[in-house]
C-alpha cells in the first residue's frame, strides 16, 4: 500500500511538472503571437498616417520631405549675440538659411542696420509667419523671404550667412558653402558646429544653454587641406 501511495505521488509530481512545462511553453508561445499582432496593429497605424500624408498638397509633402530639418527659433538673446558675434554692420547683406519666422533677418536689418537681409524658408506656415512679421516691422523694402529651399540658394552674395541647423545637414551644407560663398563670408551657426571646419570664435551663454559658433571664408576650411 505504502508503495503504490508513493507510485501515485510520483505520477502527480511527474504530472505536475508536465503541466507547468506546458504552460511555459504555452507563454513563450504567445509571446510572438502578441508581439506579431502589434506589430500588425502598428503597421496598419503607420500605413493610415502614410496615406494621410500623401493626401496634402505637393507644397506640403515638399516641406515635410525637402527639408528634414526640425523648425526650431534661435532665442533673442541667442540672435543678437549671433549677429554681434558676425559683426553685422551697414555694408552688410545678411542671409538666413531656414529664417523661420524671419527674427534674425529683422533683427539685422534693424537692430544691426545691414544693408539688405535675405531668407530661404521652405515651410509655407513659417513662409507665411516671416512675410507677416516683415511687414509688421516695415522693413519689406530691405528683406526679402523665399519659399523655396535653401540648397538651391546663390550664396555667392551674402557677407554673412546666419545657420540653426543639425550637424547632418550642415555636413551637407558645407560643400555648397565651401564652393560659392565669397572670401572674407561669415558663417554663424547656432547651437551645431559645421562638421570638420575650424571656427574663428565661439560664444556661449553664460547658463550653457546654446553655443553659437563664428566661421570665416576660405580659412574655417583652408587650413584643414594644408595640414
Amino acid at each position: 500500500m505504502k508503495q503504490d501511495i508513493c507510485g501515485i505521488k510520483d505520477k502527480l509530481e511527474a504530472a505536475t511538472r508536465r503541466i507547468d512545462a506546458s504552460e511555459q511553453t504555452s507563454e513563450r508561445n504567445r509571446q510572438p503571437t502578441l508581439g506579431f499582432c502589434e506589430r500588425r496593429r502598428l503597421h496598419r497605424s503607420s500605413n493610415s498616417r502614410l496615406k494621410r500624408l500623401r493626401e496634402p498638397s505637393r507644397l506640403e509633402l515638399r516641406d515635410a520631405v525637402l527639408s528634414g530639418v526640425p523648425f526650431l527659433s534661435s532665442p533673442p538673446e541667442v540672435v543678437k549675440r549671433m549677429l554681434k558675434l558676425a559683426s553685422v554692420g551697414s555694408g552688410d547683406v545678411v542671409y538666413d538659411l531656414g529664417c523661420g519666422d524671419g527674427r534674425i533677418l529683422i533683427a539685422a536689418v534693424e537692430v544691426f542696420k545691414a544693408k539688405e537681409a535675405i531668407g530661404y524658408e521652405i515651410r509655407n506656415d513659417a513662409y507665411k509667419r516671416a512675410l507677416e512679421e516683415v511687414a509688421k516691422a516695415n522693413l519689406q523694402e530691405r528683406i526679402r523671404i523665399l519659399n523655396n529651399d535653401f540648397f538651391e540658394a546663390d550664396l555667392s552674395r551674402p557677407s554673412v550667412i546666419s545657420l540653426y541647423t543639425d550637424s547632418l545637414t550642415n555636413e551637407k551644407l558645407k560643400r555648397k558653402l565651401e564652393k560659392e560663398t565669397a572670401p572674407g563670408t561669415r558663417i554663424v551657426s547656432h547651437d551645431f558646429p559645421v562638421p570638420g571646419w575650424q571656427p574663428l570664435a565661439e560664444d556661449t551663454l553664460p547658463d550653457h544653454s546654446h553655443t553659437i559658433y563664428l566661421y570665416v571664408v576660405p580659412a574655417a576650411f583652408s587650413k584643414k587641406e594644408g595640414t
